[in-house]
C-alpha cells in the first residue's frame, strides 16, 4: 500500500493506492476489501469505497477530509487473503487567508 503523505489540508481528497498480496508476495485479487473511517470525533463513516484498478491486486480508496481537522484513520480490511491496514491521516487548516 503507498501513501504519499499523511498530512492534508482540510476539504482537500485522499487517495490511497492498495496492492494486495498473498503470503508469497505475489499481487493477488481478494474475494472482498472494504474501507472504513474513522472522523476525527469518532464517528464512522463506512461510505470510502474501493475500486478496482489495472492490473491483479491493484485497488483505489479516495474520500474527502471535509471540515473536520484532526487525526481521521482509514481502515483496509480484505478477506482471502486476509489482512488489515489503518492509516492514520492528519487533516490541518490552512494558516493562510482564502483565496490562496
Amino acid at each position: 500500500m503507498a501513501v504519499t503523505s499523511n498530512i492534508v489540508q482540510v476539504g482537500n481528497s485522499v487517495r490511497v493506492d492498495i496492492v494486495v498480496k498473498d503470503a508469497a508476495g505475489t499481487a493477488t485479487d481478494p474475494v472482498s476489501i472494504t474501507a472504513r473511517l474513522l472522523m476525527p470525533d469518532g464517528t464512522e463513516d463506512t461510505a470510502p469505497t474501493v475500486t478496482d484498478q489495472a492490473g491483479t491486486g491493484n485497488y483505489r480508496c479516495e474520500f474527502t477530509v471535509d471540515d473536520a481537522p484532526g487525526t481521521w484513520y482509514l481502515r483496509i480490511q480484505t478477506s482471502t487473503p486476509t489482512a488489515a491496514v489503518e492509516i492514520p491521516i492528519v487533516a490541518a487548516t490552512s494558516r493562510f487567508e482564502a483565496p490562496w
